[in-house]
């Protein structure tokens, strides 16, 4: 049986046993109230009976008061008589009824000889009781028949998300990433489970294709030093060269290779982040110290305030790093560094005086390998790898022409109070 199945099933059982329940606790309970309301009517008319009665001469006698005639007209239906030695001495609302199921009886010794018997109408007790079944008994096959049509309906409503993730799911084992399930209402286990599942299937998503660009830039960009190693190798077996001449080619071939594996690995692999409130102008100040007196030189520095970024000191200096060295390599003179606040975020921008770079090409600064002048030194993975770092942080970069030259925006998030209190 599937797991729908068994949940119709064991709601439909979870309704017919609540209904059997809230049946047999309402029977119970009217019962009991038809009981102590007959009780303490049958007494009411049993002390009336008594009171109207005269038994202490010759003959019983019977009289009455308007309280006691107020009973017998609200029990009028009711009957008792006196007996002396066995024999009908007096009698009261007509012929009294001999084993009649309809009446409650009961005999009272009076005492002078004489008993009382009475006989106390209580059909209409019993005719309530058989109504409240019969009602019961109707409405359980309606309120059944409800049950089963919501019960339905309801196991539908309910396994709506379960068939999307089981959907999400297949597609996911076939490699085919699926959109986004729609998470339930609520902040159930469900609902968690839900955002759990468009969790997993992102991280899944983001690392296979870290995955697949590994693989197109690896054998796009190791081709051409993979190449130059195969002509090097086939020259030096056929003896047109000697191993002094092609030796520093072919280690230079094999350097390029291990800086490109390098910036591959760094760039595909998510970075392990281990965020700490830091100063961002004393890191800035350690960077800048790290950079020879030349280069120190071209910089001018404008640090407006002291910013505490949530950070990773030596992701940070990283990222510093490479954005100085592009535009250290692109400016002819100098370039400035500053460092300020704005909209609740640490500001570092860095800009050089070089040619810029055309407006279409702006978006593409990122992009692995992409380089603008081939005739620099480098792979063109700096700026890649710093887009990757900030975004790792909770960051941003921007780029845009300073005309002349180029200038890049950092954006990284202030450290909250609580996070300084946590360190």
């Amino acid at each position: 049986m599937s797991f729908r199945w068994r949940l119709f099933v064991g709601t439909i059982l979870a309704v017919l046993l609540t209904a059997g329940v809230y049946s047999m606790l309402g029977y119970w309970t009217f019962a009991r109230s038809v009981a102590t309301n007959l009780d303490e009517s049958f007494e009411s008319f049993r002390m009336a009976s008594i009171s109207s009665l005269d038994v202490s001469g010759t003959r019983p006698l019977f009289s009455t008061n308007q309280m006691i005639e107020t009973v017998f007209e609200e029990y009028s239906t009711s009957r008792f008589r006196v007996l002396s030695h066995g024999e009908v001495a007096l009698e009261f609302g007509g012929n009294f009824p001999e084993g009649d199921s309809s009446y409650q009886h009961e005999s009272i010794d009076l005492g002078n000889n004489y008993s009382l018997e009475l006989a106390f109408f209580d059909e209409e007790s019993r005719g309530a009781l058989r109504a409240y079944v019969q009602t019961g008994l109707f409405a359980l096959p309606a309120a059944l028949s409800f049950a089963l049509i919501a019960a339905f309906m309801l196991q539908r409503f309910l396994l709506r998300p379960m068939k999307d993730l089981r959907l999400a799911a297949t597609q996911l084992s076939q490699q085919a990433f699926p959109e986004p399930i729609k998470v339930p209402p609520g902040h159930d286990d469900l609902s968690q489970l839900a955002e759990s599942f468009n969790r997993m299937t992102l991280s899944l998503q983001n690392l296979i294709e870290r995955e697949r660009s590994f693989t197109r830039y690896a054998s796009h960009e190791l081709r051409t030093p993979l190449s130059n190693l195969q002509v090097l190798i086939d020259a030096l077996d056929q003896g047109l060269k000697q191993a002094p001449e092609v030796l520093p080619q072919m280690q230079e071939n094999i350097k390029r290779m291990d800086h490109i594996l390098s910036g591959l690995l760094s760039l595909t692999r998510v970075p392990t982040f281990r965020p700490e409130p830091l100063p961002l102008d004393l890191i800035v100040r350690q960077v800048l110290a790290s950079l020879s007196e030349e280069d120190n030189a071209r910089i001018n520095s404008y640090v407006g305030s002291s910013p505490i970024v949530l950070g990773q000191d030596d992701l940070l200096q990283q990222v510093i790093m490479n954005i100085l060295n592009n535009a250290l390599k692109y400016s002819p003179d100098r370039i400035e560094l500053s460092l300020s606040e704005i909209g609740g975020q640490a500001l570092l921008s860095v800009r050089d005086f070089g040619e810029g770079v055309p407006e279409i090409s702006l978006n593409k600064l990122t992009e692995p390998f992409f380089r603008i002048d081939k005739r620099k030194d480098g792979l063109g993975l700096g700026l890649a790898l710093v887009k990757h770092t900030i975004g790792a942080m909770g960051g941003s970069c921007h780029f845009q022409n300073a005309k002349p030259g180029l200038k890049v925006n950092i954006y990284l998030p202030l450290a909250h109070l609580d996070d300084m209190d946590s360190e």
